[in-house]
């Protein structure tokens, strides 16, 4: 046994997966459930992957998830994934813990489940490792992990949906129809993913999901419907953290505008053709737009997703940024190929000192006056990890070590770092543009006395999360 080992043994249960019977969701099966990483001590993000066995049907798949320990591994009450994927993702954060525990994470009914087991470790309350690449070669720099912290709070309880409202709420499909998803409070970091659905994909195919950014209580999604031959009603649901509304939109038959034929006085509907000639390719339109993730540092990419209806013919859909422009670089057009029913894209961000929301707007060739739109957050880079090289020094000795951002820097870019102890001063620490490394060198007062000081790394603009901390001892 290596002498890290010795020094901090992992006393917890091992990584363990019960496969049941796979869980079925119209007709669709959950084939893989697992967690990464399997054994932890709540200092990171926990990420729970759901693979389906096959590709999820157009309308997508939503798939219950639950936890053993709530208390300790809160999971949302569904996972949406998206038409025409495998794979869906879930990232949450557990709750410390005094003594190891074992928490089974599952997806699935009550009768067909897949399951796995989180391993949730007590935090060290002695110094461990840590450990980030400098970028340009292979070397690590260990430092020292901050004190135990008492359990936080349970974490706060979800939004539910409040209203979902149409406009118009009766149509004849000459103009997209605007539903509005309200929740019942302000979405959190990471946002909220709304599942949606429609009783006739038919008349009105509504995107799987859509999503209410962080900070925000509301989103709007604009869908088109199908012209219908005789009146009819559609019901759409929204659902997300087991609370759901659902709204009645009444369609009708288009107004026909076509002229008559002269001899019976008959109105001729549709389009008219010489004996012989070939019916024109039927041309696909833009049925919806999704962007992935919500929330995202500049110089990450985001990606769209386009849906459309299948059709013989091809179909330009247009791509404008109506919000943000300036914090971003996307094509203005993509060709959707004949029979292509969707495509993915990335839109390339910049880095940015303050939050920048972005709504990017599409339209197809066919009807370039019925616009699809979606949203997302560029925020700024926030600190990921700290290191020092040394995590105990000489009494008037400096501290040295570097940050690790979770995103390139924009220009003028800082990190203030705050100690625990009048011995270390607090400095703000200047970031070169495009860097996501950067060494620091902090002076310290001479103590007879000798003290462990807890240093606070913290990006400027980040208001969500409390910075990165770690400890230095230093020497009388």
């Amino acid at each position: 046994m290596s002498p890290r080992s010795s020094r901090f043994p992992l006393a917890a249960v091992a990584l363990t997966v019960a496969l049941a019977a796979p869980f079925s969701a119209d007709g669709q099966s959950v084939a893989q459930l697992s967690v990464s990483p399997g054994t932890t001590r709540c200092e990171q993000l926990v990420t729970l992957t759901v693979t389906l066995a096959a590709a999820a049907e157009p309308a997508g798949v939503v798939v219950p998830l639950t936890s053993s320990l709530p208390a300790i591994a809160r999971l949302p009450a569904t996972l949406s994934i998206v038409g025409g994927t495998t794979t869906g993702v879930v990232q949450f954060r557990c709750l410390p813990v005094a003594q190891s525990a074992a928490v089974t994470l599952s997806a699935g009914s009550s009768t067909a489940t897949r399951s796995t087991v989180l391993s949730v470790l007590p935090l060290l309350s002695n110094a461990t490792s840590l450990a980030i690449s400098d970028g340009t070669s292979n070397t690590l720099i260990v430092g020292e992990a901050p004190p135990a912290a008492p359990p936080a709070a349970p974490a706060a309880t979800p939004p539910t949906i409040a209203l979902l409202t149409a406009t118009p709420a009766t149509s004849s499909c000459e103009q997209p129809i605007e539903f509005t998803v309200g929740l019942t409070g302000v979405a959190p970091a990471g946002g909220v993913v709304v599942a949606l659905a429609s009783s006739n994909p038919t008349s009105i195919q509504l995107p799987p999901t859509v999503a209410v950014l962080p900070g925000q209580t509301s989103e709007i999604v604009r869908v088109r419907c199908s012209p219908v031959q005789q009146p009819s009603a559609v019901t759409l649901r929204a659902s997300v953290a087991g609370s759901s509304k659902t709204i009645l939109v009444r369609l009708l038959p288009p107004v026909s505008t076509s002229p008559k034929d002269g001899s019976s006085g008959n109105v001729i509907v549709g389009l008219t053709t010489t004996p012989g000639t070939p019916a024109p390719a039927a041309a696909p339109t833009l049925t919806s737009l999704s962007l992935t993730p919500l929330e995202v540092p500049g110089g990450i990419g985001v990606t769209a997703r386009l849906t459309a209806t299948t059709g013989t013919a091809s179909v330009t859909v247009s791509l404008i940024p109506d919000r943000g422009a300036q914090a971003v670089t996307l094509p203005t057009a993509v060709v959707l190929a004949p029979g292509e029913a969707t495509k993915s894209i990335v839109i390339d961000t910049r880095p940015q000192r303050e939050p920048v929301v972005v709504e990017i707007a599409a339209s197809d060739s066919r009807t370039p006056n019925l616009r699809m739109s979606a949203k997302f957050v560029i925020r700024p880079p926030r600190v990921r990890s700290m290191a020092l090289i040394s995590s105990s020094i000489a009494s008037g000795a400096s501290v040295n070590g570097r940050l690790l951002l979770d995103g390139p820097a924009p220009d003028g870019f800082a990190v203030r770092l705050t100690s625990s102890s009048a011995t270390v001063p607090p400095a703000m620490i200047a970031v070169p543009a495009r860097a996501t490394v950067v060494s620091f060198t902090l002076p310290t007062k001479p103590s007879s006395t000798g003290a462990t000081v807890t240093l606070t790394a913290t990006a400027l603009g980040d208001t969500t999360t409390g910075g990165v901390a770690t400890t230095v001892k230093i020497a009388p």
